[in-house]
């Protein structure tokens, strides 16, 4: 519908992005829905939803927008270039995105066109931030004039992830056509692809309303699924009520599933969702041991190339759930410990000046019973019975 252009304002001296209708679209329903979006971003503050600074016209009639610039790269070219991502980092993804449409759905606004092209993974600081885009066919308090079109066509949505009811051309589109849309972009997320997938539109509506989706086979997802199949479920009122009651279940899955505290902007979990205490402290424990969790046996971390894109051309960096590097730096912090205490024992007592030498003797005894044996630092480092020193057999410790 429209173009994004990097752009300044010269009187704060900023940085901005300018959203422009194309001239061959720019007419009386594409300049009302550019004024709708104006409008519901404005209505919002809140980190996952883009900022809107004002709306106007230019020399020549065209309507515009003033947002915030970011620099990102979408979902649709993460699942380009990477084709699916760990359920657990999909689900991290998503979570601020779901935090932000409870904010909006408790300002009276449904966005109705989620799909992975209007979610933005943009940079802020050392932390990722997703953000959601595109609010041109959001509904306001319920009114039933905010409405357009995001292709040549009477549907109100993006036909590959619409609701059932926003398929049947519904009236009273809530809240809960998000939930549904939500879910189903976690689904590509995980599985790679859209599960209503087809080749004309027409036959992806009719995949909506009639196929069933099929279990997610991603190893990790056997407690997932449940979440994912009531949220896409046909029928509105079998799904979940609202996105915060989506996002409760999804918190709750990654801290019970995978011990995750934190979303991928770095917020703790509790903040934002109904996780329990005792769930919030099971999973600190299970992090401060050192077994790693069965599953998750990607790369730590993966590189993704952002092409040229609306905003910029940047690079981010997607850090995956990876234990096996947090593991070996509480190990070698232990065994860096347990070193320093010995020398500074070790020195205590053979530095004492003036001391007598029985006296210093039988300090060195009970300082040598102190120390960490061989034996107590494999216990505490879990070294395989493979990988431990084979005893010296026949021979005794040397006698001070």
């Amino acid at each position: 519908m429209g173009s994004v252009w990097r752009a300044r304002n010269v009187t704060l001296d900023l940085p901005v992005a300018l959203k422009l209708l194309h001239p061959e679209l720019s007419n009386a329903q594409s300049t009302s829905r550019l004024l709708n979006e104006a409008r519901a971003e404005a209505k919002l503050s809140h980190p996952s939803i883009v900022r809107v600074f004002d709306f106007g016209e230019t020399e020549q009639h065209d309507a515009y927008i003033v947002m915030e610039l970011l620099e990102g790269i979408n979902l649709a070219q993460v699942l380009d270039e990477h084709r699916a991502l760990p359920a657990s980092y999909a689900v991290r993804l998503l979570l601020p995105i779901v935090h932000g449409l409870c904010a909006a759905h408790g300002a009276g606004v449904v966005h109705r066109d989620i799909k992975p092209e209007n979610i933005l993974i943009a940079k802020a600081g050392s932390h990722l931030q997703p953000k959601l885009l595109d609010f041109g066919i959001a509904k306001l308090n319920g009114d039933r004039a905010a409405r357009g079109e995001t292709s040549g066509s009477d549907l109100f949505g993006s036909p590959g992830y619409m609701a059932p009811e926003q398929v049947c051309g519904l009236d009273d589109v809530d809240e809960r056509a998000d939930v549904w849309a939500l879910c189903l972009v976690l689904y590509e997320l995980i599985s790679g692809q859209n599960p209503f997938a087809a080749p004309t539109q027409v036959a992806v509506l009719c995949a909506i309303m009639q196929r069933d989706v099929q279990q997610l086979a991603a190893a990790g997802c056997e407690q997932l699924w449940p979440i994912l199949r009531r949220g896409l479920a046909k029928d509105r009122e079998q799904r979940h009520a609202s996105a915060r009651e989506l996002g409760d279940a999804l918190a709750r899955w990654l801290v019970s599933a995978y011990g995750e505290l934190e979303d991928a902007c770095g917020e703790p979990l509790a903040w934002n969702w109904n996780v329990r205490a005792s769930q919030a402290a099971d999973a600190q424990l299970w992090n401060s041991t050192w077994s790693e969790p069965p599953l998750e046996t990607t790369p730590s971390s993966e590189a993704i190339a952002c092409p040229r894109s609306m905003y910029s051309t940047t690079t981010l960096r997607i850090t995956r759930p990876d234990r096996e590097l947090g593991v070996r730096s509480r190990v070698a912090r232990r065994v860096t410990g347990f070193a320093l205490l010995s020398i500074a024992v070790w020195v205590f007592i053979t530095g004492v000046p003036g001391a007598h030498s029985a006296n210093v003797n039988m300090l060195r005894a009970q300082a040598l019973s102190m120390l960490p044996s061989y034996a107590r630092l494999q216990s505490l480092i879990r070294i395989p019975a493979s990988d431990a020193l084979p005893p010296e057999s026949g021979k005794q410790p040397a006698s001070e």
